[in-house]
């Protein structure tokens, strides 16, 4: 989508090339903003030299361009990040932000080969029907030529805009748009231009590009993790699924966390980073996984549970690491005297605790936004748990007392074959998540910081586990209430 941030952006601040450059350069965008097309495919796609690509990165990268691409070292080398608007749907609101779709005239060559006035004008009327889902849109003149009382768009005249409308009118877009001029019936003045109304062809509105780029990332990993097989549309939409709902929940947390305690330096991007290194690892496993479980390949449903889980391993294993991280920060942050003694040798005088603190203030920054992305964790592990277990409780509860339509239905989508199984899901995940954290709080004596003491990282995961205890206690109670069986 072209947000709203966005779209001023390329109504002010480009070129004509660099208005093409920028329009693929959405249609390539990952969850993260990152371009996953190199600059030598940009410049092919949008018809220009690659010499000539360099320059306009280059100059898309400044300060006077407000920065739009910034550099961003990957594996695979210096990649570009998409610097404005909201990128992966994350944190946008369908309710009350505005954006345009990426109608497939943007990426035609007739489009490309309009001069710049005429791409301006073409987006605005395009934002406006996007806005409005109209194909049929109407601009006051003054909306798009300023008069002395309106300065806002310096960039046409009345000149600049019958030029603009002259040359869509004689393109090959003719037959998407038509643009009239007309008088407003209900004014007194004679032979004055009030509006600018566009006409979009019939069906224009939903003819638009989807950004594939994840889609293609996720068919990229699978076969490098060594899997040559094609994984179809329903798969890859079941996995992107559960990679959503990791960033969204992880964001969601963090956003409230800031709320009550402050806005930590970092912390988001440090997230955003941590959400991809768990959905890439976990793709990784589902890989192998599809060698030994073919079953997966043929009901996504079942893939996406077991992705989730394979998710939810990754993230326990960095909720660990985080853990052990602000522990061990928090164990040098405590030492004064150390940080005394390396004051003062590091000034060449004696210094007071008062100097110390503002010398140690990098460390306790690091310490807030460990601890901070910690508790992000732990609070996303609960919830993950508490979700699927409310899910199988439910489908365990239709078991019970629905009808044998539904029974079916539930037992079909949880491959069930007798409520006995159903309960036996329920006692696995719970026995799972108590070996898990044991396993986490095992890792930790063995190969954590070794001055710790146990009320650090252990006391974490035993509090975890004695409130996921509790919940699955009230679970029990509460289905033997409605039931009278025991899970």
């Amino acid at each position: 989508m072209i947000f709203e941030e966005t779209y001023h952006f390329l109504l002010q601040n480009v070129s004509s090339k660099e208005f093409d450059v920028c329009l693929v350069s959405l249609l390539n965008v990952d969850w993260d903003g990152i371009i996953q097309l190199s600059p030598t495919q940009t410049s092919d796609r949008v018809g220009t030299k690659r010499k000539y690509m360099k320059e306009m990165i280059k100059r898309l990268s400044s300060s006077k361009r407000q920065n739009v691409f910034v550099p961003d070292e990957t594996e695979e080398g210096t990649k570009y990040r998409f610097n404005l608007g909201p990128t992966r749907n994350l944190g946008f609101n369908k309710h009350t932000d505005k954006y345009c779709k990426k109608y497939s005239f943007f990426y035609t060559e007739a489009f490309r080969s309009l001069p710049l006035n005429a791409k301006r004008l073409l987006l605005m009327a395009a934002f406006r029907m996007s806005t409005l889902k109209s194909e049929k849109v109407m601009f006051k003149y003054h909306e798009i030529v300023p008069n002395s009382k309106n300065q806002g768009n310096r960039f046409f005249t009345k000149s600049r805009l019958e030029d603009a409308i002259h040359a869509i009118k004689n393109s090959e877009l003719n037959n998407v748009v038509s643009i009239k001029l007309e008088n407003n019936p209900y004014s007194y003045t004679e032979n004055h231009t009030d509006a600018i109304v566009f006409s979009f062809a019939q069906g224009t509105l939903n003819d638009f590009l989807e950004n594939q780029t994840e889609r293609d990332l996720l068919r990229k990993h699978i076969y490098q993790a060594g899997f040559p097989e094609y994984i179809n549309d329903e798969l890859c939409k079941e996995i992107e699924g559960v990679g959503m709902s990791l960033y969204k929940s992880l964001l969601k947390i963090e956003k409230q966390k800031s709320m009550k305690q402050g806005v930590i330096s970092g912390a988001k991007d440090e997230l955003l980073k941590l959400a991809r290194f768990i959905y890439n690892a976990a793709i990784k496993k589902l890989a192998l996984a599809f060698h030994s479980k073919p079953e997966l390949l043929a009901n996504p449903k079942q893939a996406s549970a077991y992705f989730s889980t394979l998710i939810c391993d990754e993230a326990t294993q960095e909720m660990k690491n985080y853990a052990n991280q602000r522990e061990s920060i928090k164990s040098l942050l405590n030492n004064e005297f150390l940080h005394k003694e390396i004051s003062t040798q590091a000034l060449g005088e004696e210094v007071g605790f008062i100097e110390v603190y503002e010398h140690i203030q990098p460390i306790r920054e690091k310490y807030n936004k460990v601890a901070h992305i910690s508790n992000v964790l732990s609070i996303w592990y609960e919830k993950w748990v508490i979700s699927r277990y409310d899910a199988l409780s439910k489908d365990v509860e239709v078991l019970q007392t629905a009808s044998s339509e539904e029974v079916e239905k539930v037992k079909k989508k949880r491959n069930w074959t007798s409520l006995e199984c159903a309960l036996n899901s329920l006692r696995e995940l719970k026995a799972r998540t108590y070996e898990q954290l044991d396993k986490l709080t095992e890792q930790v004596k063995s190969y954590g910081n070794k001055a710790l003491f146990a009320d650090g990282s252990f006391a974490l995961f035993e509090a975890e586990k004695q409130s996921l205890k509790d919940y699955f206690a009230f679970q029990q109670d509460h289905m033997q209430n409605l039931t009278n069986v025991s899970a």
